[in-house]
């Protein structure tokens, strides 16, 4: 079963794991979390800082879910935590791409 919302909140963890090559693209007005791989299904730019890269296996911790009038999107996301203390979100629409209980 694919992680999403319903599962995260009836779980509620206190922290995801990463389950792609990803890392935090800082160039919108927020942090989010991006594929690592380029391609055509990644529009943005893979950050060359290597402290920003994630790795299947590293755990990060829930802050909160936002729901999408907080998160000022149409959708709703997830605010995270790398153990190095870099804080950054994930759309609801990317959770089963990247993440896993």
């Amino acid at each position: 079963m694919a992680l999403n919302l319903t599962i995260i909140r009836n779980t509620n963890p206190s922290t995801l794991t990463i389950t792609k090559k990803t890392c935090i693209n800082f160039n919108p007005r927020i942090p989010n979390l991006v594929s690592r791989h380029p391609g055509p299904f990644n529009s943005y730019p893979i950050n060359p800082d290597p402290t920003s890269h994630l790795n299947p296996g590293d755990q990060v911790q829930l802050l909160a879910i936002l729901a999408s009038k907080q998160a000022g999107y149409a959708y709703p996301q997830l605010h995270l935590k790398t153990q190095s203390g870099i804080e950054f979100y994930c759309d609801s629409s990317d959770i089963s791409r990247f993440l896993s209980l």
